[in-house]
């Protein structure tokens, strides 16, 4: 499902839970309410999400690939995983 501004629900509570808790590593991530509600804090820390990864970024809504990103991400760290500098998920650093 791609999520956009204006949606609510429990596919957007899960975001902002998994953006709350990659802020904690990544302060330059601004945390948001967890209300479920895709409002502007929620793309401010979205957006913030994709400058801090250097992720493509469509600004209308949240991709299958964006959402693929912030759960790879929010694995890793989790899971104590490290994301290195440049790692973009999916890849391989040699």
């Amino acid at each position: 499902r791609i999520l956009q501004l204006g949606d609510s629900g429990n596919d957007v509570l899960a975001l902002q839970r998994y953006l709350n808790f990659i802020a904690e590593t990544y302060p330059s991530i601004p945390k948001v309410t967890e209300d479920g509600d895709y409002g502007p804090a929620t793309d401010a820390a979205i957006r913030a999400f994709v400058t801090e990864f250097e992720l493509p970024y469509d600004p209308s809504r949240v991709s299958a690939a964006l959402w693929y990103a912030i759960t790879n991400i929010y694995d890793d760290l989790y899971s104590g995983g490290n994301v290195a500098e440049g790692q973009f998920p999916g890849t391989t650093i040699s």
